[in-house]
């Protein structure tokens, strides 16, 4: 609502320190990861919990998901998961709206990238307008992208979705990165800087697509646990 009197208010009376003043809280309550669209694809990122109850999102999203890098969410205050950070964990939180949206859209890479190395120095780049590259490939396991963007790759290859260069046994040369970026020009650029730089690297397209969030179905429970929900029986949910 944007009451931040209130709200801080609030928060002192449940013991929460927060720091003084009277308008939005902009500091840093450590790393969670959201649950964005918590009722539908249930994507999770991490983010940077900037006071108790938002959270500004630190990952490149699906751009199907509606949701964007450096989006700050409203998040739930029921932690409903964890995962593995930095040799801990860290709560994972279902976010409940987008209270102010980023500039930096999500765009679809897909390159071949020689080794490791190559990654790391496209990773490592900086250039205005570019928020994040991410190696969708080394973080996403569970579909091919360039099958579902319609970008042609090595099917014929003895293992599709993982051709290898020589050198690189483990290596898998065709990549998916997720780029948060205010332009497309920008990605256009930072890839062809990348390409000049060195040898057998190549960018097959570059894609956008944005979509819209969802909204949960009337009777869904989706502010549990997955997990739980999964192996609760009736009597549980009620």
């Amino acid at each position: 609502m944007g009451d931040w009197a209130e709200a801080r208010r609030q928060w002192a009376k449940c013991g929460i320190n927060v720091p003084d003043g009277d308008g939005p809280i902009d500091t840093d309550f450590g790393m969670i990861c959201v649950r964005l669209d918590p009722w539908g694809s249930g994507e999770t990122v991490f983010a940077r919990r900037i006071d108790v109850v938002r959270a500004r999102v630190l990952n490149v999203p699906f751009g199907s998901s509606g949701h964007r890098l450096f989006d700050i969410v409203l998040h739930d205050g029921a932690k409903t998961g964890e995962r593995a950070l930095n040799g801990g964990t860290v709560p994972v939180f279902n976010a409940l709206q987008t209270l102010q949206a980023s500039d930096h859209a999500t765009f679809v890479a897909f390159i071949r990238c020689p080794s490791a190395d190559d990654m790391a120095a496209l990773e490592d780049a900086r250039l205005p307008g570019i928020g994040y590259v991410e190696d969708w490939s080394a973080s996403v396991r569970s579909l091919c992208l360039r099958c579902s963007y319609g970008v042609p790759h090595a099917r014929d290859a003895p293992a599709p979705h993982d051709e290898r260069a020589a050198g690189n046994d483990d290596w898998q040369v065709e990549r998916s990165l997720g780029i948060g970026a205010q332009g497309k020009a920008a990605v256009e650029r930072l890839l062809a800087d990348w390409v000049a730089a060195g040898p057998g690297r190549v960018i097959d397209a570059i894609e956008r697509r944005e979509g819209t969030p969802s909204a949960p179905a009337e009777g869904q429970v989706w502010w549990c646990d997955p997990t739980e929900v999964e192996h609760a029986g009736e009597d549980d949910l009620v």
